[in-house]
Parts: structure tokens; C-alpha cells; sequence
């Protein structure tokens, strides 16, 4: 018999520690935690693994509740409560298993039993987790909470770690109950996904570009600048092949940012940069290329990754005619100066124009960053570079770079080390050099690769 995994629902109302179980529990920073209420919007996902004998499942964190959320039908307002509370319903109606937080240190609140009662209208099995228990006010208050269901309580601190194995083998035993069939998980991961972050400034339709490629309302969509404030994960397939991306808070520039919540979504979207294979940088055609879309470019480049410039609302830019996207490419790659080998796209979240033609171009460039060349072709590239432009001579030990041999070491991006005489006679401008003709020579097309030199001394430096 086929073995399945579940989704367990993690709710409750504002600040009753959800996203700190959920970290917790999945052992990451993925939800964003403040003490100020309201900071999860969006809902997100995932995957708890095994440990010591206990079932791995999915796990949901959902936005705090408040009374009225499920009965306001003003969708057409920003952050409305109706868009807000449309996310923590689909958590319900994604999970198996819900577990309802609530702060023990505070008591039985009015909300707690608004939504006691969605819960149960749900028909979806449950459990009381009583959160913050490392109080005597919390020991005292507990007991008031068997008037909401006094056979499902667990207690836990989720700040502290307490209380968490218990909740796992209670899981455990919840799950052989059910009688539900959940989607299997495939543990063993033949093929490595695609980390794909989608970035850019506030309201520059990120969240919009991740619904379309996904074909679901996962991210919340607002004209509110700073809407997604955790980095939202999610997966698609195409052409056979598994790709997740990560639509993170919009970047803006550090004076700007006035909210502690703000910071901490930056500091995450910075993360996901770095985690991730492709970068989706998406601009707002009205607002044109920024010191801080650069600043973002230029972080992902260094840190050797692809990069595909997303020039989105396009269909709002008035007066367009055939010469408008190769002026306004022209004018934007003038800008980028060495990055401008980077592919532009022109898109419309809203129309959904060329959103599906980004899954082709991502697989693409996935595609050349895990080549692997042969050595023999990787040295003939060499000598060829510098038999047409050698390296300049070294001023004061007057001495020249010599390059013996180079072989490439890794994928994501090719990365190849050179052995030359003296690491410290190459400039930074041939290093510079030496990349691009080895990316335009190994018909690596806008993927940059990464080059390390190594001297005589075994001495490493990064380009």
C-alpha cells in the first residue's frame, strides 16, 4: 500500500505565534515573525521531513484571522480583508489536518471563537494547540480553552521549542486515523528543481507574474506597494522538468525603508538571490530602470547568477508603435554597461502577453548553466582569447600574466579555474576580458561564467 503524506493547516488570529510554529516546525526562517499583527498575508508551504520514526508531511501557514474577514466582499479594495482571508481559506481547503493556534498567555479571545466555529464547518479534523505556555498566567488561563474542545488540546512554546515533539507524534497518531487518501511525496529527488526568484521594487508585479506562471492566485495581488512580505514558494512543470520559484518583497532602497517588517523582507529577498539558479528582475515600464534596479542587478551578477529583465506593464505604456521596446531596450542596456548582455522581455501580467514565453527562456538558460565542456575545448578557448589579446604588462615588476592550462570545475554557472604564473599580474579589467570571450566563444549566450585563477602557490581569487 502506497505510503501517503499529508497537509496539516496552521491557523488562528493575528500574532498568536503561527509563523514561529511554522519555522519551528519546518526548521527555517521562511515566515516572517514580528510582534506586530498582520504580518503574514500570503499563505505558505512546506515540506516537513521524517525524524526519528515520525511521518514528514506538508505544513500551511495561513494570515491571522479577525471576525468579518470571511464576510467582506469589497475584492476590489487594497489589502482588503476579503483578499486576506481568501488566502487562509485555501489553506483550509488545501489541508488534511488543521492545527489551531491560539496564545494561551492571553486567554480565550472573542476571535478565537469566530473561528472555532469556521473550522468546524470546514468538517476537517483539528487540534487546539495551546501556544505560549511558559507563563503562570498561560497555566492558569489554559483551562478556559476546554470550553472550545476540550478533547483536542495540545500545549506547547513554539518560541522555545517546547512541546514540539509531542505535537509531531500526536500528528502521527492523527494521521493513521484519517481515512482520506493525500497527494503522495516523492522522496527521492531524481532531478534538483530550478530556484527561480522573481524581484524588483514594490508594485512592480511580481506577485502578478508568479499567479500567471502558476496559473494560481498563490501570491496576494494588490496596487499597495509592500503587499508580499514573506517569500512564497511554489512550483510548476515544464517540459518535464520541475522548477520553484520564489516571488520575494519588493527591494526598495535602504532610507525608504521605515517598518522593521519591511527590513526583514528585504534582508529574505536578498537570500533568495542568493539561493537561487535564475533571476526574473521585474520593472515597472512607467518607472523605467532605477538606481535600485541596478543595485539589485549588479547583486545578482556578482554573485554569478542568470539573469532575464522583465519590463512589465507593458500594455499601459500609451503611444507604443514597432520601434518602442528596441528604443526602450537600447536606452536601458545603455545603462547597464558590462550587464547588458542580460535577455529583456516585454510582458503584461495583467493581459498575461509573453508571461508563458518566460518558461521557455528560463529552461534555456537553465539548460546552458548545467553544461559541461571538455577540457580540451575549454584550453583551445583559452589560447585562442589570449593569442588575439594578451594580458597587458605588469608596470613596476614588469612581468606579464602567463596562462597554462584551464578546466571547468562546476555547473550554475560553468565555472572553470585557470592555472597562470602569478595570480596577482592579472587585472581585474582582462579577468573581466577573459569571461566574456569565454562566454561568447563556448556559445553560452547571456549565462556568464565564472572564473578562477590559481597561481603557482595554489593561491585562489574569485571573479
Amino acid at each position: 500500500m502506497p505510503k501517503f503524506v499529508y497537509s496539516v493547516g496552521i491557523l488562528g488570529r493575528a500574532n498568536v505565534g503561527k509563523s514561529t510554529l511554522f519555522n519551528a516546525l519546518t526548521r527555517s526562517t521562511l515566515a516572517l515573525v514580528d510582534d506586530q499583527p498582520g504580518v503574514t498575508r500570503d499563505y505558505l508551504r512546506e515540506f516537513v521531513p521524517e525524524e526519528q520514526g515520525l511521518d514528514s508531511f506538508y505544513l500551511y501557514d495561513s494570515a491571522g484571522f479577525e471576525p468579518g474577514m470571511e464576510l467582506d466582499k469589497s475584492t476590489d479594495e487594497p489589502l482588503s480583508q476579503a483578499k486576506i482571508w481568501a488566502q487562509s481559506k485555501r489553506v483550509v481547503e488545501l489541508s488534511d489536518y488543521i492545527l489551531f493556534v491560539v496564545d494561551a498567555s492571553f486567554g480565550v479571545h472573542p476571535y478565537d471563537k469566530k473561528l472555532i466555529d469556521i473550522v468546524r464547518r470546514s468538517d476537517k479534523p483539528y487540534t487546539i494547540v495551546l501556544n505560549k505556555m511558559d507563563s503562570k498566567q498561560a497555566e492558569n488561563n489554559k483551562f478556559d480553552f476546554f470550553d472550545l474542545a476540550p478533547k483536542h488540546q495540545l500545549e506547547i512554546c513554539a518560541s522555545h521549542r517546547r512541546g514540539l515533539g509531542n505535537l509531531r507524534q500526536h500528528l502521527n497518531e492523527r494521521f493513521e486515523e484519517l481515512s482520506l487518501e493525500a497527494k503522495p511525496h516523492t522522496k527521492v529527488n531524481i532531478e534538483e528543481a530550478c530556484k527561480i526568484a522573481i524581484v524588483g521594487r514594490p508594485n512592480a508585479g511580481k506577485s502578478s507574474i508568479t499567479n500567471r506562471l502558476l496559473g494560481d492566485e498563490r501570491s496576494m495581488v494588490s496596487e499597495v506597494a509592500g503587499t508580499t512580505r514573506d517569500s512564497i514558494k511554489a512550483k510548476y512543470k515544464y517540459d518535464g522538468k520541475t522548477y520553484e520559484i520564489l516571488d520575494t518583497a519588493g527591494m526598495r532602497k535602504r532610507p525608504k525603508i521605515k517598518e522593521r517588517v519591511e527590513i526583514f523582507s528585504s534582508i529574505k529577498a536578498f537570500e533568495n538571490i542568493k539561493t537561487a539558479d535564475v533571476i526574473l528582475l521585474v520593472l515597472d515600464v512607467n518607472l523605467g530602470l532605477c538606481e535600485q534596479d541596478q543595485r539589485i542587478l549588479r547583486f545578482g551578477a556578482e554573485a554569478g547568477k542568470m539573469l532575464i529583465i522583465l519590463v512589465n506593464k507593458w500594455d499601459l505604456l500609451e503611444d507604443k508603435d514597432s520601434k518602442t521596446s528596441s528604443e526602450w531596450e537600447k536606452d536601458v542596456r545603455a545603462k547597464l554597461g558590462r550587464h547588458a548582455h542580460f535577455p529583456m522581455m516585454f510582458t503584461s501580467a495583467l493581459t498575461g502577453k509573453r508571461i508563458q514565453d518566460i518558461k521557455a527562456k528560463v529552461a534555456k538558460l537553465y539548460e546552458i548553466a548545467l553544461r559541461r565542456i571538455p577540457t580540451a575545448e575549454v584550453n583551445r578557448t583559452l589560447e585562442a582569447i589570449i593569442q588575439r589579446q594578451t594580458p597587458a604588462l605588469q608596470k613596476g615588476v614588469n612581468k606579464r600574466a602567463k596562462f597554462y592550462y584551464a578546466t571547468q570545475v562546476r555547473e550554475k554557472p560553468p565555472t572553470f579555474v585557470i592555472k597562470c604564473n602569478v595570480e596577482g599580474l592579472i587585472q581585474e579589467s582582462y579577468k573581466r576580458f577573459l569571461a566574456n570571450e569565454f562566454r561568447k566563444v563556448l556559445q553560452l549566450g547571456p549565462v556568464m561564467p565564472k572564473l578562477i585563477f590559481r597561481d603557482k602557490k595554489s593561491s585562489e581569487a574569485q571573479h
